[in-house]
């Protein structure tokens, strides 16, 4: 039986011609990985294979039908990849947008706070007196300065004159009282100030400080009051002191205060300046932070945009390599190679599985050259019938077809010249005795172990194979036991999962009821299993799990049945006992059914079946 060609109707975008050796490993790769995964993973190892310069891989991949129709699927949606090209750079173009229209915000804002901290320094920058100038006694000389810019009106000259004349007539009282109360000396001191020049904001304000003196009450008793503490005197200080006196005094008095002032309001411009520019470092700072994330940014933007379009060569690959997966498990469903699950999952077949084990036969039989010689049923009687076939062993290339060989050779391998191996079509004749084989594997929990189960099924499979080569009406049976014992075919078999006990008495009780009833000249048992009985079935058919004594004693009682069959030949094959006990007790099943044991492991088990096969059917 043979994998289909997997040809695309002309009228299809994808065609896929495959070489035997791609079937071949197609099929390997569907049954042991599944038919989705297994696609998957033929498709692209052909793709990493088949490109220039690629250095990796299988070289059977190179120039096979997978990676042409890839090829092909590929250059056909070369035009959706500058779409998607195009949209990448799109998507790139619409977010650098984004992020320098946002970042002109940001930028306008910080701009915005920077300005508002510039314009309250530099309003605290200014001339310092124009912050004296805010405090309410400066503030009254001021305002008299403004209003004295021009010339007095004879009402303000009027009261000044009073306001003169006023204070003149008090001093003369204050100092005749004095001398009526002997207080003359103290009176008659000379309290003269060295006259002040007022200047606030470059301007000589001694004359508006005086008429503010004269014509502000206000002004007037806020002074008062700092030439008192000037002078340290209690009472009327305008009745002790001249006008001269009281001017000058107040001058001076008024030029101190403007010191204090001064020298708060420095005091102030340099806290205020502080804090702006403390200000302004954290607006600097937070400027740094917000051009450096935009620069992140727009740099992310890039290579957002170039991961984009360098994606664009993976996702049309991974496009056309869905073409060819769909196209290649169209024809396989059609051949009936896979189906669909319940769900719709796509499966292997029995067909498939056939020629899984036929491949599985070939590799074992390519390693087992100089172990089979001349080749099992060398000594067969024949009967004169001829199949054609692959060559599976070096040894049978004396019946090669050599033409269709050459041909096989042209169709897998057009560019490299030569014969090999798999290119070699041999011409088998069938045997005229017919066998009878029974292969039971031991699927309990313990084979999962060191890959055990998976050795197992390709050896039953291996061996399946070999039986139907030798002869197309041998019959096969296939049996999996592990606490219950199952009959099942080639896709059951491969889907078995380890699992329960060892029910090798209930196993040996099956095979005895297939063989007992067939014709066939030989019957030959293969059981595969790891350890002891762990289970039985009792009386009433029921299997119990756990009495290894009663398991081991149903075991051998069967076994002693079995050898009462006439015709049969039971082998056990133990993988990789763990105790002196294991081989004694399958020695002793051995010996009650007149078999033979053979103590083996996973990498051997395989080719140690095919070699007692070849021997048992060798002779007559």
């Amino acid at each position: 039986m043979e994998l289909p060609r997997c040809d695309a109707r002309d009228d299809e975008a994808v065609r896929a011609v495959l070489t035997d050796w791609e079937r071949g490993r197609l099929v390997q790769e569907m049954v042991e990985k599944g038919v989705d995964a297994g696609l998957s993973s033929a498709v692209r190892d052909a793709v990493k294979a088949g490109r220039p310069g690629a250095g990796t891989g299988d070289k059977g991949w190179e120039h096979g039908g997978l990676f042409k129709a890839f090829d092909m699927a590929r250059k056909r949606l070369e035009g959706q990849a500058r779409e998607l090209r195009g949209a990448a750079g799109a998507r790139a173009e619409k977010a650098r947008a984004t992020e320098l229209k946002r970042y002109k915000v940001v930028s306008r804002d910080f701009k915005k706070r920077g300005e508002d901290a510039e314009g309250r320094y530099k309003f605290f920058d200014g001339d310092i007196d124009r912050l004296v100038a805010e405090d309410e006694l400066v503030g009254l000389v001021l305002e008299d300065d403004e209003a004295g810019q021009g010339e007095l009106t004879a009402w303000q000259r009027f009261r000044l004159r009073m306001a003169d004349l006023w204070y003149r007539i008090r001093r003369a009282l204050a100092r005749f009282w004095a001398w009526l109360t002997g207080r003359r000396g103290r009176a008659s001191e000379k309290r003269m100030a060295t006259p002040h020049r007022i200047m606030i904001m470059g301007r000589d304000m001694s004359d508006s400080l005086r008429r503010a003196l004269y014509l502000s009450p206000r002004f007037r008793k806020r002074m008062d009051g700092l030439v008192k503490a000037q002078v340290k005197e209690d009472g009327d200080i305008g009745s002790a002191l001249s006008p001269e006196e009281y001017e000058a005094l107040a001058a001076k008095a008024f030029d101190d205060y403007l010191k204090e002032r001064r020298k708060e309001a420095a005091e102030e411009k340099k806290r205020q300046k502080q804090a702006i520019e403390e200000e302004g470092a954290v607006i600097s700072k937070e400027k740094e932070r917000e051009e450096e994330a935009h620069r992140r940014k727009l740099d992310d933007i890039e290579k957002e945009k170039e991961k984009g379009l360098a994606s664009v060569d993976g996702e049309l690959d991974d496009r056309a390599i869905d073409e060819v997966k769909r196209a290649i498990r169209k024809d396989l469903e059609g051949m009936g190679y896979i189906s669909r699950g319940k769900e719709g999952a796509p499966m292997v077949t029995g067909r498939m599985m056939d020629h899984f084990a036929d491949i599985l036969y070939g590799m074992e039989m390519r390693g087992l050259a100089a172990r089979v010689r001349p080749g099992y049923g060398a000594s067969e009687e024949k009967q004169g019938t001829y199949e054609k076939m692959e060559m599976r062993s070096v040894h049978e290339i004396s019946r090669s077809d050599l033409v269709e060989s050459i041909i096989r050779a042209r169709v897998q391998h057009p560019r490299k010249k030569g014969l090999y191996d798999d290119d070699f079509m041999i011409y088998n004749e069938m045997s005229s005795r017919r066998n009878h084989v029974v292969l039971m594997f031991d699927k309990s929990g313990s084979m999962e172990e060191n890959g055990r189960i998976s050795a197992a099924k390709k050896a039953v499979l291996a061996l399946y194979k070999a039986a139907k080569r030798s002869n197309k009406k041998n019959i096969v049976d296939l049996v999996a036991f592990d606490t219950q014992v199952h009959v099942t075919d080639l896709v059951e078999l491969w889907d078995s999962k380890p699992a329960g006990f060892t029910n090798t008495g209930e196993a040996l009780r099956t095979a005895r009821g297939l063989i007992s009833g067939t014709k066939a000249d030989r019957k030959v048992v293969y059981l595969i299993t790891d350890g002891l009985p762990e289970a039985f079935t009792d009386k009433d058919g029921k299997d119990r799990a756990g009495d290894r004594k009663k398991s081991l004693e149903y075991a051998l009682q069967q076994a002693r049945l079995l050898g009462k069959v006439h015709g049969q030949r039971l082998i056990i094959l133990l993988l990789e006992p763990e105790e002196g006990m294991y081989v004694d007790a399958a020695t002793e099943i051995a010996r009650q059914a007149e078999g033979r044991l053979v103590v083996t492991d996973p990498a051997r088990l395989s080719g140690d079946m095919l070699v007692d096969y070849a021997t048992a059917t060798a002779g007559a």
